[in-house]
């Protein structure tokens, strides 16, 4: 097994494709899966990664394309996961929460980048 090898799924977004891009920079054989990958823009396919056909959301497209990659990182746009709106109506996660939950995105993003020796601490 390569301990540097990722399979990066959501890797055509913002986040997944530039946190692809890094990790490519930094050595990383960095895996993407895409459902028509014939389709992608010319940029898309000269980007150092290596694109397997299949869809993040079907469990054997994504066992696939992981096989012997040390992590997997999820980075799929929420939208795609659900098809009705995320409603937060269990009160006892709003008294602990707050009425307005927030995740600190950016936070965990650095802190993997950094656990994955791509930025430096």
């Amino acid at each position: 097994m390569n301990d540097r090898t990722a399979l990066v799924l959501g890797a055509t977004g913002g986040i997944g494709g530039e946190l692809s891009q890094l990790m490519v920079a930094r050595g990383w054989k960095v895996r993407a899966l895409n459902r028509d990958p014939d389709r992608l823009p010319a940029l898309r396919k000269g980007s150092g990664l290596i694109w397997k056909r299949g869809d993040a959301m079907v469990a054997s497209d994504v066992a696939a394309a992981a096989d012997n990659a040390s992590i997997i990182i999820h980075a799929v746009e929420l939208r795609y996961l659900w098809n009705v709106p995320i409603r937060m109506d269990n009160e006892r996660l709003k008294a602990l929460l707050g009425a307005e939950p927030h995740t600190p995105l950016d936070l965990a993003v650095r802190n993997t980048l950094i656990g994955l020796g791509c930025l430096a601490s």
